[in-house]
């Protein structure tokens, strides 16, 4: 397996961040700061705001409110390029006509000019990320051919050719096998140990009790912020499960 490159990493801050859909309020006024090496869990049911938070931090999403890395407003999604987000398995076409190993180069895009094809160097990244997250043997096979645990190293594999300081991962860890959630975990760890930023969003919370040291509860507003089993007493977890889960809404 390959190796993560140390990297300085880079501090993120969201400064009242809101999301609205028409007259509806997905996400209200949240704050908070990661900084280099954090692994975080972001957590709620469905419909309490966490894809729109993530979406929203990455530029995908129209929002109010600031996102700071390193304290530099980013004004565009071009400001946030060293910020990768790994969609919901739902999100993901499998039947797109594209093998891993293509997948996987597009995170060089950020560093290619229009018509420039990737360099000797731009593949040794690609390799490497690859190695990283166990696929280097199946990188000639077709997406379509992966199972959603291989699908989601794939696109952390693509996170990391991007280059990228923050990771943030949609509900990764949905659908797959236990197995293969406690493997990916182990590499959000060593993500972090590597001076980036990893936050995912799920709403399973024990692996979070069992896995994570920091988690922010989200019921389409921050409700706390510190330890899982610190924070996520009765009363808490009231809150957190409840309109939220029973609204048809944007997760």
């Amino acid at each position: 397996m390959s190796h993560l490159e140390p990297r300085d990493g880079v501090r993120l801050d969201v400064v009242d961040l809101a999301v609205t859909y028409g007259d509806r309020a997905a996400v209200g006024q949240v704050t908070f700061t990661v900084d280099p090496g954090e692994v975080v869990a972001v957590i709620g049911p469905n419909g309490a705001g966490k894809s729109s938070l993530l979406n929203a931090i990455s530029g995908h999403i129209t929002h109010h409110g600031s996102v700071m890395l390193d304290g530099r407003h980013c004004h565009h999604r071009r400001d946030r390029a060293n910020l990768a987000i790994i969609p919901q398995r739902s999100d993901i076409d499998p039947n797109f006509p594209i093998t891993v190993n293509e997948l996987v180069a597009s995170g060089r895009r950020r560093f290619l000019r229009v018509g420039r094809r990737p360099s000797g160097a731009d593949r040794a990244v690609v390799d490497n990320a690859l190695g990283v997250v166990g696929l280097a043997d199946l990188s000639a096979r077709p997406i379509r051919t992966l199972s959603g645990g291989q699908l989601q190293r794939a696109f952390l594999a693509r996170a990391l050719a991007q280059e990228a300081d923050i990771f943030l991962l949609d509900e990764a860890l949905s659908g797959v096998d236990q197995p293969t959630v406690e493997e990916l975990v182990g590499l959000f760890g060593e993500l972090g140990r590597s001076g980036a930023s990893v936050l995912v969003a799920t709403h399973d919370l024990s692996l979070v009790r069992r896995r994570f040291d920091r988690c922010l509860p989200i019921n389409r507003t921050l409700l706390a912020d510190g330890p899982p089993n610190a924070i996520l007493d009765e009363h808490l977890l009231d809150r957190l499960f409840s309109a939220a889960e029973l609204e048809p809404s944007v997760s």
